[in-house]
């Protein structure tokens, strides 16, 4: 029974009476590194993760794959699996064509005289004729058809 005693004493006196503050539970945030989700805007204020580019040709803010024109490439690389596609806005009167390529952070404009007539940037020229064509240096490295928008590519049956 002494040693029960002795050990309740001895957890009574080494008890330390602790008080917290506010000081103690404050977070000074000059010292934190705070990385917000969803705030990586580009320098046209574009909020890439909600799938947002910069267009000269709209001057705003837009979503590709809502609006423009799909191309893909002619030849598929060996190394992957991903399929890279180029988007093309048209402007309103038919003589302007954006280009956005994969990878790339600013797109291209290209130019034509009259409707009707390519679209010409260097060394590239595009194409409309039942869809589009991408060409580069006169090799024809990307098709589209004539609809803009997403595209379901591929079966809608699994694969045994």
């Amino acid at each position: 029974m002494r040693c029960w005693v002795i050990l309740i004493l001895t957890a009574l006196v080494s008890c330390k009476d602790i008080e917290v503050t506010s000081e103690d539970t404050y977070i000074k945030m000059d010292t934190l590194s705070v990385s917000l989700v969803g705030a990586d805007k580009d320098k046209n204020g574009c909020l890439a993760t909600a799938g947002y580019t910069w267009s000269v040709l709209k001057q705003d803010c837009i979503r590709l794959f809502e609006i423009a024109f799909v191309l893909t490439p002619i030849q598929l690389p060996e190394t992957t699996d991903a399929v890279l596609v180029t988007y093309v806005l048209i402007s309103s009167d038919g003589l302007k064509a954006e280009v956005f390529f994969p990878g790339s952070e600013e797109s291209i404009l290209m130019n034509r005289p009259v409707v009707g007539q390519p679209w010409i940037h260097e060394d590239w020229k595009l194409i409309a004729d039942e869809g589009f064509k991408l060409y580069r240096e006169g090799s024809l490295e990307y098709l589209g058809d004539n609809e803009p928008g997403p595209k379901i590519i591929g079966s809608d049956k699994l694969e045994n």
